[in-house]
């Protein structure tokens, strides 16, 4: 009963920072709405006030929850800091969609699904065509919502319950991050959000230069360095049919898929560090790779005017977990379509923006391959040390890692097969789910206004599962069940 109580007083301040969050993705593009008003959009009147209101209603909700139950320092078990984060993940979401649905542009579903695919850094979207026709400042709030999905929630979260206690640190790394690179929780979200506003700034500067206007340079830079994926545009960044435009998106999605404490190295001098990296080196090696492949079923099997850019873009844009399109992806054979599939699977890198298994998960079952095989080759009693830079990898990481990318797969396959009842084929319908969970966006199609709510509620339940890996949901699951003695 007293932890409970605890708890409970531990999770109040909190939920009162989740508002405050809430209020900054509202009130930052109500905002913006205010400005296209005063010169004469009248047609951002709804959306505007619906922001605008619900946000200062969460700001001054969460700013008194906070204030008034803030405790300066609490010690949370690792399940009750996956609790909150779960909490989180869902609640911004849901708030987020009522005052889009409130504007009356979105169903309420509709509004809610595009809010969770921001947060969650999908970028599958149901919002009606043309998107040009849509409010400036909706297409605003879509890629603040991605740029703050992107940086984390709890990023910004501890900044706000700092100082430092075992609760920030818990809830870090309830969220999935797993490196530190300064003494506590709240130095390195310092850090690392240092560095993704230095990458935005890049972003913007990047499309600037490559002919996009300046509304559609911030909101491309937004949700590429976030990986997300959301567009100005229906036709995406396959819009503007410029070379140079697919190539800034290209780097600006590599960028946010790299491993975020690995440009701190590089903040800090160490030049080689940064480039010697080991995760970051094999997810571009897996991205050049698997381009290729796609390049050459290309220009082998399909009459695509430029197949090398279109290859080597949506390789990039899968892997990275962008979602970015500048062609229709329908028009390919199943095994090109495969070839994506796995490239949304396997995701960026671990503390990026991007989604998937990630690249230290592959490195760590290739790496646990090598090791059996040694270890089978050597004579009996050979210990073999298992190391992933300077890292031990013990029996337990291994068990985990494996189980976990299992299940993604199993759900993956388990997603495709229910999308197909609807009679979508089963790799178009598996292609959607990959992309769903993965939180990469690239569709085939089957997502749109016109989609049977069934399937949007599966896709939402996989973006919200693939943001924070899964693990964490069926733990409060778990806990909570036998909390109240189900099992």
């Amino acid at each position: 009963m007293v932890r409970d109580i605890l708890l409970h007083h531990a999770l109040i301040p909190i939920l009162g920072v989740i508002f405050m969050i809430v209020s900054f993705t509202l009130i930052v593009p109500g905002i913006l709405g205010l400005a296209f008003i005063l010169s004469g959009k009248y047609d951002e009147a709804n959306i505007t006030t619906a922001l605008l209101y619900i946000g200062l209603v969460s700001f001054a909700l969460g700013f008194f929850t906070f204030r008034k139950f803030r405790i300066g320092s609490v010690r949370l078990s690792y399940g009750e800091a996956i609790q909150i984060a779960v909490i989180s993940w869902i609640l911004i979401p849901i708030i987020n969609g009522v005052a889009v649905s409130i504007s009356g542009l979105m169903s309420p579903i509709d509004a809610l699904f595009e809010s969770i695919s921001g947060f969650t850094t999908t970028g599958l979207t149901v919002l009606k065509p043309p998107i040009e026709n849509q409010p400036l400042t909706l297409l605003f709030w879509r890629s603040i919502s991605q740029w703050v999905g992107g940086l984390g929630i709890i990023y910004i979260s501890i900044l706000v319950i700092a100082p430092p206690s075992l609760l920030t640190m818990r809830i870090f790394t309830a969220e999935g991050h797993l490196e530190k690179v300064e003494a506590s929780a709240v130095e390195t979200a310092h850090k690392i959000i240092r560095v993704y506003l230095l990458l935005t700034g890049l972003g913007i500067i990047l499309f600037l230069i490559v002919g996009m206007n300046p509304f559609d340079a911030l909101n491309h830079a937004l949700t590429a360095i976030a990986t997300g994926g959301f567009s100005t545009r229906t036709e995406s960044i396959g819009y503007y049919k410029l070379i140079q435009v697919y190539i800034a998106a290209i780097i600006v999605i590599i960028l946010g898929a790299l491993n975020f404490p690995s440009y701190v190295k590089l903040m800090k001098g160490r030049i080689r560090d940064f480039i010697k990296y080991e995760e970051n080196e094999v997810f571009l090696v897996l991205a050049f790779s698997i381009s290729i492949l796609l390049i050459s079923i290309l220009i082998s099997k399909s009459n695509i005017e430029n197949p090398i850019m279109f290859g080597v873009f949506h390789i990039v844009s899968a892997i990275g977990g962008c979602g970015f399109q500048i062609g229709n992806l329908n028009i390919l054979d199943e095994s090109s379509k495969a070839l994506i599939i796995i490239s949304m699977i396997l995701g960026g890198c671990t503390d990026s923006t991007a989604g998937g298994i990630k690249t230290l998960r592959t490195i760590m079952m290739l790496k646990a391959l090598t090791w059996e095989l040694k270890l089978a080759l050597s004579p009996k009693g050979t210990r073999i040390a298992r190391k992933i830079g300077d890292r031990e990898v013990t029996d337990e990481v291994l068990i985990r890692t494996a189980l976990f990318m299992i299940i993604y797969v199993f759900l993956v396959f388990i997603g495709g097969v229910a999308i197909s009842i609807e009679g979508y084929s089963l790799t178009d319908s598996i292609f959607e789910a990959a992309s769903a969970i993965g939180n990469v966006g690239l569709t085939v199609n089957i997502t749109s206004h016109l989609a049977p709510t069934w399937i949007k509620l599966i896709l939402m339940i996989y973006m919200l599962l693939g943001r924070l890996e899964i693990l964490p949901y069926l733990l409060l699951t778990y806990r909570l069940i036998k909390k109240y003695s189900l099992i």
